[in-house]
């Protein structure tokens, strides 16, 4: 997920969550705002989180990974 801009959701702005989800999660470069939480990680997945602009995340601290 790349250079998308998400607002106004009362749930998760970006998910990554789905165990069952093919390949690596790369959420890279998104502008989140006044979503109930803007970005959420499970810690189940592989996820990188890079150059995003967001408010509040879920845990606190997302692993910045490599860009795979």
């Amino acid at each position: 997920m790349r250079g998308n801009r998400i607002t106004n959701n009362q749930g998760a702005g970006i998910s990554a969550s789905n165990a069952g989800a093919f390949g690596d999660h790369r959420i890279i470069g998104n502008r989140l705002s006044r979503n109930g939480t803007d970005l959420f990680w499970n810690g189940i997945v592989v996820a990188c989180w890079r150059q995003n602009i967001f408010r509040t995340s879920l845990p606190a601290v997302l692993p910045q990974g490599t860009a795979f």
